[in-house]
């Protein structure tokens, strides 16, 4: 099942309610598809804890516009 979690505030909120649902919901397996990193985190220590807690969560993460090799 695919789910689609959009964020209706600014991302400089440090409150993000559907980023933090989104989180919460994920299982192993999951892979979460953003736009660019730059939609997801705020800064690069905020996209670390994202990622770690994607890690945890054995959940992975893909951007459209940053390509990996």
């Amino acid at each position: 099942m695919q789910a689609v979690y959009e964020e209706k505030a600014s991302g400089a909120r440090r409150d993000r309610p559907e980023l933090a649902r989104m989180l919460d919901h994920l299982r192993a397996g999951d892979v979460v598809t953003i736009t660019r990193l730059d939609r997801l985190a705020r800064s690069t220590r905020d996209l670390l804890d994202i990622a770690e807690r994607l890690e945890a969560a054995k959940a992975g993460l893909r951007s459209l516009a940053e390509a990996v090799g």
